[in-house]
């Protein structure tokens, strides 16, 4: 099984149910980004290597609507990219400069 299957059927655990409902409770059942109170999910903020979904703290989750919540996944390979880009270039100018 893949890590993307192993970590869907993970989501479908009872745990990370009531963990899910938790958090959208203390969010007012709304997008923290947006206010949408429909199709919401809960955001992990970061992962954790070996952790399971309903093992983070609170301030680890947020309610984001379905449209946030593709934003902000789509926001972090962009940011990703950036940063990558940005490291390529100073191991370059470094390489230059030390030569």
């Amino acid at each position: 099984m893949s890590r993307q299957a192993h970590y869907r059927k993970l989501l479908k655990d009872k745990r990370w149910s009531r963990r899910r409902m938790e958090i959208m409770r203390r969010d007012g059942f709304r997008c923290r980004r947006c206010g949408a109170t429909s199709h919401l999910n809960v955001h992990h903020r970061w992962y954790v290597y070996g952790r399971k979904p309903w093992e983070y703290s609170d301030r680890y989750l947020v309610t984001l609507c379905e449209q946030c919540h593709r934003h902000v996944h789509l926001m972090r390979h962009v940011w990703f990219a950036v940063w990558l880009t940005v490291m390529i270039v100073i191991a370059y100018l470094l390489k230059i400069f030390l030569m």
